[in-house]
């Protein structure tokens, strides 16, 4: 029988404004726009945001019967409050079904805020996302 395994790297990279790798990004339905003036780019934090509650990402079936895998990277809009605001995908699984999965788990996730000075803000960061199959 095959074992599932669906791999949430642990790491978590703040994102720099300008580090987008990858082809055109595919977007969930924003509720914001990543660009808005009052996001704090990473260099300026001085308390770097971590997560506190795991998304519920779940394997799709599709790529599951076709023994497909891979690893999306997420950017994702955390409000002062730690709360996921937006997420883009801003490098591909390979596969669509993949990416669409990780961005629809990007909401279930929590976050402490980042910080600066000990006041809570609004930034993003990378999380890189793993679909394994063992």
């Amino acid at each position: 029988m095959i074992r599932l395994f669906l791999v949430l790297t642990l790491a978590l990279f703040v994102a720099c404004s300008d580090s987008t790798p990858g082809d055109a990004p595919a977007t969930a339905s924003p509720t914001a726009s990543l660009s808005d003036a009052d996001i704090v780019d990473a260099g300026d934090l001085t308390g770097k945001p971590q997560i506190v509650e795991y998304g519920d990402v779940q394997y799709p079936e599709a790529a599951k019967a076709d023994g497909v895998e891979g690893r999306a990277v997420l950017k994702i809009l955390i409000d002062a409050d730690g709360s996921v605001q937006d997420a883009e995908v801003v490098q591909s699984a390979g596969h669509a079904a993949l990416d669409a999965a990780a961005l629809a788990a990007a909401p279930t996730f929590r976050f402490t805020a980042g910080t600066v000075d000990g006041k809570a803000v609004k930034t993003t960061v990378m999380l890189p996302i793993s679909f394994k199959l063992k």
